[in-house]
């Protein structure tokens, strides 16, 4: 079997004028694709990844800035982890304390 083949790529994607500016996006492409082949068949797969970067914004004067491209998704999911694993150490806190109090009957 051969080893698969990284991809790991910049795209930059056509300039569009909006005005007195140019935009030009910015995406990463990312993944792997792989196969192998005999005399009696072959196969292969890959899995990629394209997610925006950024934006180039270019003024009319040449000026040229950069506004990177916020995943507001994965910001929300790492939020909604965060506060689950807060709340399941403050359960197996309070299950340590309640096991170590000796019981009143």
């Amino acid at each position: 079997m051969t080893e698969p083949n990284k991809i790991d790529r910049l795209l930059t994607g056509e300039p569009l004028p909006i005005g007195n500016r140019t935009l030009q996006p910015v995406a990463r492409l990312s993944g792997w694709a792989g196969g192998q082949g005999s005399p009696q068949g072959g196969g292969g797969g890959g899995w990629v990844q394209l997610r925006p970067v950024e934006v180039i914004v270019r003024a009319a004067d040449g000026a040229e800035s950069r506004v990177p491209v916020v995943n507001a998704n994965a910001q929300a999911t790492r939020g909604m982890v965060m506060a689950g694993l807060a709340v399941a150490g403050i359960c197996a806190a309070i299950i340590a304390i309640r096991g170590l109090m000796p019981c009143n009957k």
